[in-house]
Formats: structure tokens, C-alpha cells, sequence
């Protein structure tokens, strides 16, 4: 494993471990890792897609793992993270404002620097520009090879469909969208002059809203009506909690009434139900309130996970669940329910919390005053009050089975990607694992998680990597 490693006199160099790190290796032994370049830098970023930046001086440059330089034509001022294969630089400015090129792992610029702002939408980048003279930012989108799809225009935003992409803003005049292949190739169908709105179209279903009528519909990928759902309220559609895509610059975001787990609910007659595919009822309208499905693994599972339900008891909201049988798995006895979360959803009774699992049961007992959402089989759990919305109070972990795996004695707690977790006590940080055994003792002033091998830390004032099992990259004084 290749890591950045600060030396005595504050410089970092890049070293080989050849293995990779084990729960004894906490000491630093010299003789197996060997370093792979002969130049010190100031500063060595966390590898991302094998590239780090990195620091000599004013110079700005990025650094492969096997040590050597990505050579750019350019010395840019302003350098990024890989992502996708490509990365934002910057070398200009304008009206005060950073302007960004993209270029690849080859170091070839592949969109020139014009745009002053960007950002990575499912597997496209919408960019912006800057108008001083109309003080306003236009909007535009790219491919991940640096194709300009769609030049910036005032008021437009995009949203990622699962085959096409939808352009909407004032410069569309026959409707409110059109509707593009991802080369970017207007698709030509008569179809879609029938509609005025259109929700994500997946698996080959979507809900549409009719332009004459109002009513919604059921629509396949060809823009044709399957079923109409003699429905015009929208109130009566249910909101999937899966967006379509936030749109970054404006910070709207457009919320899918549309099939999720395939299935869609419906409200009739007052009560909520559940369609399929076809518009038929799955789940015969029962429900005051029902939920998303969450926790699909994969769209053409049968499994859709679990959804909150409600019925009014007594003139008062009470919550169950149903899972993918649409059976209820408890009893209507909780005050709130949240989103299932790994097979795990916080719910309440009066004012305190637990959770439940996908069959009902209570695994975390309903005696917290604060759930933290499940995350790698682990759930965090908090004992405090709050004030102003503020919660004072510590934290401890509890796993997906509903073992209490430590105690309450935490005063931050950050549940990672790999299962650990950053947790501060005594106003230091430290590390436990997915037992809840502090494998990095509380003696560092901030960590930070870099990736699934390393950590940046900070310790009087100093700055330096850090590996999960405590093995410090830095030579001692």
C-alpha cells in the first residue's frame, strides 16, 4: 500500500508498506517500506482514483501512486480530485470568480476553463457560467469525456432519467421538458406534446400528467399511455423519496411522483393504497399514510424492503410497517417511523426513540432521546436533552442485531464507510471498530476519513495520515 509519510523536518515523502496494515503493526517498521521518490513535498493529499495532489512550494501538481508526476502542459493554480476519470482545474479568473478546465488521467485538457462553477450529477456534469452584464449564472451540461452536451443557458435544469435526460427552462416552448438521448440528440417523439409533466421513467414505467385533461397517467418508455389513473390532484400521488436530481445552483430539486420498487402509491377514496406496473391495486387503498419503499437492492428484485404506514387511532397517528409481502410486520404502536435503513428504521414512542428491524421487532430499546439512522450494521444512539433544537447529550453504539456494543459515553460519534467509527471523548478523537473496541486510542485533535485505509489527523497542530489499526505515518522526534 502507497501512503504519504511527514518526516522530521515537516516534509512529506511517498512510501511503499509492501502489505497491508494488521491490528499488531501500530509500530513503524522501517525496514518494509521503502520510499519510492527522492523529492520531499509540502503536502501530499489522500489518493483518489490512484492520483493525489500534492505541494512543492507555490507549485500545485498531482502525483500517481507509483510516485511519479502526472505531467499537465499547465501549471494551474487551482487543482481537484479525479472523479470519474477526469478532474477541475483552474488557471484564471473572472468577476472574482474561479474559472475551471477539465482534464483527464493523461494530463490532456478536454473542456477549456470558462465555466465558474461545476458539479458531478449522475454520470454527467452540469456546469455553469457567469453573466456580469445580467448578473446571473447560466446553466449547462457535459458527458464524462468532456462532450459539451448542452452550452449554458439561462434557467435551464437537468434531470438524469435512466435512459434520457430532460431539459427544462425558458427556452423550451412547445412544453415544459424536452426529452434528450445522452449524446444529446433531441428525441423526436409525437408523444411527448400529450404531457406536461413527466415523472422518472423506470423499468419501463412512468408517471405523466396529461396536458389537456390534467389527469396522470401510467407511460412506457415510448411516452405511450398505459392506464390512465383518473387522478388530478397530485395530492393524491404519493412522493418517492428518491429524487429525480437537485439542481445545485438554484437549489431546487424536482421530487419524483413516480414507481419505486415497482410500485407507486395511491390515495382513493381518502385511504392509500398501492398500484403496479399495469395501474393495477397491489395493496387495496387501507392506510391514513404510507411511506416509499426503501432499502431495494436492485430494481427487478422482487424485494422492495419496508414502508412507514399509519392509520388514525382515536383521532391520533399511529405507525406500523409493511414489508415486500405487503404484510404488516407490528402492531399500530409507535408515534413516528422513519426510513428503513439497512433492514432498520428509528421510531418512536412519546418522546423517546429505539428501532425496529424488517420483522417488527424492537432490537434498540425505545429509551433514547436521539436515533442516528443505521449504517454498517451499526446503529448510534444518544442519552441527553436538547435546547434550541441542539442536542447535549452522549453517544454509543449498538449493532444490527440489537447488541449494545458500547456505552454511552461518547460526546461525538461518526459512523464511516468501512464499518468504523470516528468518536470523540474528553475533546479528543479516536477510532473504534465494528465491535466497538477503541483500536485508536482518544489522543488526536481532529481526524478526518480519507479512505477505507486511511486517516488525516491532527495533532498540535500538525497534520499527518493515519491508518485504522493506530500506525502513525510520520518518524518520531
Amino acid at each position: 500500500m502507497v501512503v504519504p509519510f511527514l518526516r522530521r523536518n515537516n516534509k512529506y515523502s511517498l512510501y511503499n508498506t509492501y502489505h497491508d496494515f494488521k491490528p499488531e503493526d501500530r509500530k513503524l517498521d522501517m525496514t518494509n517500506i521503502s520510499k519510492l521518490e527522492k523529492e520531499e513535498f509540502d503536502f501530499i493529499g489522500p489518493f483518489i482514483e490512484d492520483v493525489a495532489i500534492a505541494k512543492i512550494g507555490d507549485k500545485h501538481l498531482y502525483l500517481k501512486s507509483n510516485g511519479n508526476e502526472l505531467y499537465v502542459k499547465e501549471q494551474y493554480i487551482e487543482l481537484r480530485n479525479f472523479e470519474s476519470g477526469i478532474a477541475a482545474v483552474s488557471n484564471d479568473f473572472y468577476v472574482g470568480h474561479i474559472l475551471w478546465s477539465f482534464i483527464n488521467k493523461n494530463g490532456i485538457e478536454i473542456v477549456d476553463g470558462r465555466f465558474t462553477g461545476y458539479y458531478y450529477k449522475n454520470g454527467f456534469i452540469e456546469v455553469e457560467t457567469y453573466s456580469s452584464s445580467n448578473d446571473c449564472y447560466n446553466t449547462g451540461l457535459l458527458s464524462i469525456n468532456g462532450n459539451i452536451l448542452f452550452e449554458p443557458s439561462k434557467s435551464t435544469h437537468y434531470y438524469i432519467h435512466e435512459k434520457y435526460i430532460e431539459v427544462s427552462g425558458q427556452h423550451i416552448k412547445n412544453y415544459e421538458s424536452a426529452f434528450y438521448n445522452f449524446d444529446g440528440i433531441k428525441i423526436k417523439n409525437t408523444n411527448l406534446k400529450n404531457f406536461n409533466y413527466i415523472g422518472h421513467i423506470r423499468d419501463n414505467r412512468g408517471i405523466a400528467r396529461l396536458e389537456k385533461s390534467g389527469e396522470y397517467v401510467i407511460i412506457d418508455n415510448d411516452f405511450n399511455v398505459i392506464k390512465n389513473l383518473e387522478i388530478k390532484d397530485s395530492n393524491q400521488l404519493g412522493e418517492s423519496y428518491s429524487y429525480i436530481i437537485s439542481d445545485h445552483v438554484t437549489g431546487d430539486h424536482m421530487i419524483g411522483r413516480h414507481f419505486y420498487g415497482k410500485v407507486c402509491p395511491i390515495k382513493k377514496n381518502n385511504k392509500w393504497g398501492l398500484i403496479n406496473y399495469n395501474g393495477d391495486f397491489v395493496l387495496k387503498p387501507q392506510y391514513d399514510f404510507i411511506d416509499a419503499f426503501t432499502d431495494i437492492k436492485q430494481w427487478d428484485s422482487y424485494s422492495y424492503g419496508c414502508a412507514g404506514v399509519g392509520n388514525k387511532i382515536n383521532s391520533q397517528m399511529k405507525y406500523s410497517a409493511i414489508n415486500s409481502d405487503f404484510q404488516e410486520i407490528s402492531d399500530f404502536i409507535f408515534d413516528e417511523i422513519n426510513l428503513f435503513e439497512e433492514g432498520i428504521a428509528s421510531v418512536r414512542i412519546e418522546g423517546k426513540w429505539g428501532a425496529i428491524n424488517s420483522m417488527g421487532e424492537i432490537i434498540v430499546p425505545i429509551d433514547f432521546m436521539k436515533i442516528n439512522y443505521c449504517k454498517n450494521n451499526l446503529i448510534g444512539v444518544g442519552l441527553g436533552d436538547f435546547e434550541n433544537n441542539r442536542f447535549f447529550g452522549k453517544y454509543g453504539l449498538y449493532n444490527n442485531k440489537g447488541t449494545k456494543i458500547t456505552k454511552i459515553i461518547y460526546e461525538e460519534l461518526y459512523i464511516l464507510e468501512n464499518g468504523y467509527t470516528i468518536f470523540k471523548k474528553d475533546e479528543q478523537y479516536g477510532i473504534l471498530n465494528n465491535e466497538g473496541k477503541e483500536v485508536v486510542v482518544n489522543i488526536y485533535d481532529n481526524i478526518e476519513y480519507v479512505n477505507e485505509e486511511l486517516l488525516l489527523v491532527e495533532k498540535n497542530n500538525e497534520k499527518f495520515y493515519l491508518s485504522f489499526t493506530g500506525r502513525e505515518f510520520r518518524q518520531k522526534n
